[in-house]
């Protein structure tokens, strides 16, 4: 068994857990110093091309993990907020990066590949795709427009008490020519970026945004305005809970009414169809009233109860003018109802 000096007992016996722990410490930090050494950000595990170099640059900090979102009830409502240490750490990412020398890619077709090796100052358990989670997400819209394009990542943990710090090299990878693909939009005719695989699922049609997906998928019927002509669309649906169409309500109304003229007073109004009947039209109640009352029948044999004039019945409260003016009138087709004082 290996010992890391003469202070140390020289016990072999496995069941000694104070020598074992010690010289399992002291093995894991001569062994990650040997690896550390070993291992070059620029050639392990194969060299990269200076030409496809993005950027290098060294965060000299103990590597963060990427923490999850923090939900709270504040004011009756749920907020969710990045806690501090994870802002403050991809802030310090995007410093050194932005501090390093780089090659800037400003679009969403080029594919990356990142080495990421992290230098802990102790043993404390933390997960790598953790911590490269927070890298990449501190690099989007820096190093790439998202971090969908990096096809390649290759992590690496190492333990130096001493330099604790995070080694980043972004470089660019080769395009994939049957990968990724660029056709015009259904609609527009923009360039959309696709795979095979969006393609079958989208039956060989691609949007550029959400308003041409809803502008090329929905279904409509055009047919003419049944007042005026002009050409509309509807939706199929529609179309089977109703006869009729019109381009807008003016047009229905239009439709739906009949222009007449007062008999009293010779203005031109409009009234429904279906509210149409046989004898003289009226404007209004007052004009309605007025005529009545100059053409009461002179045979009349009994009293108005309102203004004492004749009726033409006996059994009749009022005459036809007061009626008229009554809260019991009611006339058909009128848009806000004759009954109304």
């Amino acid at each position: 068994m290996w010992s890391s000096g003469s202070s140390r007992s020289s016990c072999t016996s496995r069941r000694c857990t104070t020598c074992r722990y010690e010289t399992t410490v002291d093995s894991e930090v001569w062994y990650n110093d040997n690896m550390a050494q070993a291992y070059n950000i620029f050639t392990w595990p194969h060299k990269v091309s200076a030409s496809r170099i993005v950027c290098q640059f060294v965060v000299p900090s103990d590597p963060v993990t990427k923490h999850r979102a923090r939900t709270v009830h504040k004011d009756g409502r749920v907020v969710t907020y990045t806690p501090q240490a994870t802002k403050q750490a991809e802030e310090n990412i995007r410093a050194y990066f932005l501090s390093s020398k780089r090659r800037l890619f400003e679009d969403d077709t080029s594919r990356f590949g990142i080495r990421i090796f992290f230098h802990k100052k102790n043993q404390q358990r933390r997960d790598l795709d953790n911590m490269a989670k927070l890298v990449m997400d501190a690099l989007t819209k820096l190093a790439w427009e998202d971090d969908a394009q990096v096809d390649e990542v290759i992590l690496k943990r190492f333990y130096d008490k001493d330099n604790p710090r995070t080694e980043i090299l972004v470089h660019a990878l080769p395009l994939g020519g049957e990968l990724i693909q660029k056709i015009a939009c259904a609609l527009c005719g923009k360039l959309v970026r696709t795979y095979p695989s969006i393609q079958a699922r989208g039956k060989g049609k691609m949007y550029c945004s959400r308003r041409c997906v809803a502008l090329g998928t929905r279904q409509r019927t055009k047919l003419p305005c049944d007042n005026c002509g002009k050409e509309i669309e509807r939706v199929p649906a529609r179309l089977r809970t109703t006869k009729r169409v019109y381009c807008n309500r003016k047009c229905m109304n239009a439709a739906l009414t009949v222009a007449l003229v007062c008999a009293y007073c010779s203005n031109d109004f409009r009234r429904a169809r279906s509210s149409m009947h046989s004898g003289r039209k009226f404007c209004g109640r007052e004009c309605q009233a007025s005529y009545w009352r100059e053409h009461r029948k002179a045979a009349a044999v009994g009293v108005c109860m309102d203004c004492g004039g004749p009726t033409s019945k006996k059994a009749y409260l009022r005459c036809a003018a007061c009626f008229v003016l009554s809260k019991r009138f009611r006339s058909p087709g009128h848009p806000v109802g004759w009954n109304a004082r």
